[in-house]
């Protein structure tokens, strides 16, 4: 009777939206990415990570962030220190990836209405990759 229960139990959870264990996707990306005053570097099917069993978001050319917000059309990502603060955002639907970094005093004065300066930015368009082999 025991083993009954746990083998519902077990497949019950199969079937709960939310529940189980989700694999990283792999996400090939192609934009660019800007700096003050310098022409745009492009970013050609460069490789980004989402893992949403482990909270994370690893984009292309920068380290893993933490995911901060989640929702159905979209997932933002951030980390901030002490001088400077990186965030971005990854459209869900359209696979519009927009990334942006700036010193921290740049940032205090956003909430201020006051204009900022960059230190980079990147928008990019990312698709699922596909198994070469």
């Amino acid at each position: 009777m025991i083993k009954i229960i746990f083998a519902t139990a077990t497949l019950a959870g199969y079937f709960v939206p939310g529940v189980g264990n989700a694999a990283p996707i792999t996400l090939l990306c192609t934009g660019s990415l800007s700096y003050p005053d310098q022409t745009p570097v492009k970013i050609s099917a460069e490789t980004a990570v989402l893992d949403l069993e482990a909270g994370t978001f690893k984009p292309p050319i920068y380290p893993r962030f933490k995911i901060i917000s989640l929702s159905d059309t979209s997932i933002s990502f951030a980390n901030d220190t002490s001088t400077v603060s990186l965030t971005g955002s990854l459209d869900r639907i359209s696979g519009s990836l927009e990334f942006t970094a700036m010193p921290m005093s740049e940032r205090d004065k956003i909430g201020k209405g006051g204009s900022i300066k960059m230190t980079a930015w990147m928008t990019a368009k990312c698709v699922p990759a596909s198994r070469m082999f």
